[in-house]
């Protein structure tokens, strides 16, 4: 049992992609911070049993140019199978963005790359998952007669995943694997110095989705 739910935190691992950053046009060498807050829906082979994966994270994002942005964010996640007893797992993501506009419209472009790595014990078993991948989409600013100002998303992510699993004296499991993922979301820049995001993430090849929402202090 512990092995199989090493393996659920495997499938949760790849198709989970690292939060965007805020898409706020942050100036160069300004920094910011948020929390982020994400939940992964997961329906197990055979429809056996739902899984869903809490993941809480402190979000640090850099202003290395006007339209380029770098990202932290340590974490964790909480795992629920409906049974085993699994820990809290300790996650730590970084990324870079990059954001400009679309030659003759009032679109903009975004481009940008993640990784991420997790930790999970269950003893004697350990599990170290890592991720890589890169993200496209187009976005667009839109005032209102208020201060508030919105910002629509969409995009698709590629994500290369590596998973170990071993106890301390063999590997039990040592494979990898490939996923694109589609996403939508919006931010809403409430003010100059705080902005709000909602997005939804779904796996263009099972039933899996993934809700995230940050709060972002500029």
């Amino acid at each position: 049992m512990r092995i199989f739910s090493v393996v659920i935190l495997w499938v949760g691992v790849i198709f989970l992609p690292v939060s965007h950053a805020s898409f706020y046009e942050l100036k160069k060498y300004r920094s910011s911070v948020g929390l982020t807050f994400s939940q992964l829906e997961q329906e197990m082979p055979y429809n056996l049993w739902n899984v869903t994966t809490r993941s809480l994270g402190l979000r640090i994002d850099y202003g290395y140019a006007d339209d380029i942005k770098l990202y932290f964010i340590p974490g964790l996640s909480f795992t629920d199978t409906g049974g085993e007893d699994i820990p809290p797992s300790p996650t730590a993501g970084a990324g870079v963005l990059h954001f400009g506009r679309v030659s003759g419209t009032k679109l903009e472009y975004y481009i940008g790359g993640a990784g991420s790595v997790a930790y999970q014990q269950i003893r004697p078993i350990h599990f170290i998952g890592m991720q890589l991948g890169g993200y496209i989409g187009l976005l667009a600013r839109l005032g209102t007669d208020s201060t508030l100002k919105l910002v629509p998303f969409c995009g698709v992510h590629y994500n290369h995943a590596w998973i170990n699993v071993s106890t301390t004296s063999k590997t039990l499991l040592d494979d990898t694997d490939y996923l694109f993922n589609g996403s939508a979301g919006i931010e809403v820049e409430i003010s100059p110095s705080m902005s709000v995001m909602v997005e939804w993430a779904f796996s263009f090849e099972e039933t899996d989705s993934l809700f995230a929402l940050q709060v972002n202090f500029h």
